[in-house]
């Protein structure tokens, strides 16, 4: 039951007219209005102070919106309004299966990783950077700022 309310209350956001006019969801620097919808955002730190924060958000887009633009305007967005602290993860999914590892399909198939595109925005150390991959390619990187640290 609770993932049908969850995927009823997320597809209502995910429509493809009235949904991206929703105040506070809706992303304007791009060529067309994109709806995101916020699944988690907190801040996580080691206690004993050895490790720094981290802020850690979750979105969830329509599968038709992710593009390279859209990710930069979402990585522009999301850097800029969380400058604290030094470290973020933006994780960006397009389908509400991404979310929960028990509904990727086990033996049955592709897992929902590979069948939906997803990526993730960065900030480490001063550098800023995206990942991505599209279905049936490689993953990807855009360098926003400094260097990408997995290269």
């Amino acid at each position: 039951m609770w993932m049908n309310l969850v995927g009823s209350f997320c597809l209502c956001f995910l429509g493809y007219d009235y949904p991206r006019l929703v105040p506070g969801c809706t992303l304007q620097d791009t060529n067309k209005p994109v709806c995101y919808f916020v699944v988690s955002n907190e801040v996580k730190g080691n206690d004993s102070g050895t490790r720094a924060s981290i802020r850690e958000i979750r979105i969830l887009i329509n599968e038709v919106d992710f593009s390279e633009d859209i990710l930069k305007a979402l990585a522009k967005h999301f850097l800029e309004k969380y400058i604290e602290p030094d470290r973020i993860r933006v994780y960006v999914d397009t389908h509400i299966s991404q979310m929960f590892s028990s509904y990727l399909s086990e033996g049955k198939g592709r897992k929902t990783s590979e069948l939906h595109p997803y990526g993730g925005i960065y900030r480490k150390d001063g550098n800023e950077y995206i990942r991505f991959k599209l279905p049936d390619t490689d993953l990807k990187s855009i360098v926003l700022k400094g260097r990408d640290p997995g290269l």
